[in-house]
């Protein structure tokens, strides 16, 4: 019996949205890397070739000019040509101007690259910006809903205990994780990157799935952190 083939699961709209960023900004850095090799190509042929093939020909010229009077004289005299002579002033004329029609052409194209690697660079800034915002956009729609409500429920949890703590005369006010870099504080509200307040330090394993969102728009993000501890522990049963 053949094996089923199970299908990739629908995407959700706005992972559509970021597998569509994802393409336009990958297809402007393609775009950007392809017109700058070209542009590298194109110096390098005018500072290698071109403008030592001009400066070639203008001294080809320049020695066809010195020798055009003895060769005229040869000339009218019968002697037979010189079988090592250079090319003549026509030849050499044509040659230079080939030559500098070939590096005028050069630089123009060279000018145009330019200005559109120009471009190039505003449109894949601008693609990984709008990349950035639709993976906002994922964690608005697939994690933030799950995160705030953990984040709800553990602060109420918080506040419970702390009313138990006040009501008893013990004297709390803030809670420290130093292994993760934070600090809560009463009356503190949670920003992030606050380092000034609670030495905000990203979470790994999170920051590892935005990264990983960039670049494929089907990345899953991580299960929440467990609790340190279970979610309720009735004074009673503590004491037991």
């Amino acid at each position: 019996m053949p094996a089923t083939v199970k299908a990739a699961p629908a995407r959700s709209p706005a992972r559509q949205r970021l597998a569509e960023a994802i393409q336009r900004r990958d297809d402007a850095v393609t775009q950007h890397e392809r017109v700058s090799e070209a542009l590298g190509r194109i110096d390098d042929d005018i500072y290698n070739r071109l403008e030592p093939a001009c400066r070639s020909d203008r001294e080809t010229l320049d020695e066809a000019i010195a020798a055009a009077p003895s060769q005229l004289v040869a000339a009218a005299l019968g002697e037979p040509a010189d079988p090592d002579a250079g090319p003549s002033v026509a030849e050499a004329e044509a040659a230079l101007k080939a030559a500098d029609q070939a590096l005028v052409d050069a630089r123009k194209a060279r000018s145009i690259l330019r200005d559109e690697q120009r471009g190039l660079e505003n449109a894949v800034e601008s693609a990984k910006r709008a990349v950035d915002a639709a993976v906002k956009a994922v964690v608005g729609e697939d994690a933030q809903r799950a995160i705030v409500a953990e984040f709800n429920r553990a602060g109420r949890h918080f506040l419970r205990v702390s009313r138990v703590l006040r009501t008893l005369g013990i004297g709390r006010t803030a809670i420290s994780a130093p292994d993760i870099g934070l600090t809560a504080r009463i009356g503190d509200v949670a920003m992030p990157g606050d380092h000034n307040r609670n030495l905000y330090r990203p979470d790994p394993a999170w920051l590892s799935a935005l990264e990983a969102l960039r670049e494929d728009a089907d990345a899953q993000f991580p299960p929440l952190p467990e609790p340190d501890e279970p979610k309720s522990v009735p004074a009673s049963a503590a004491a037991a």
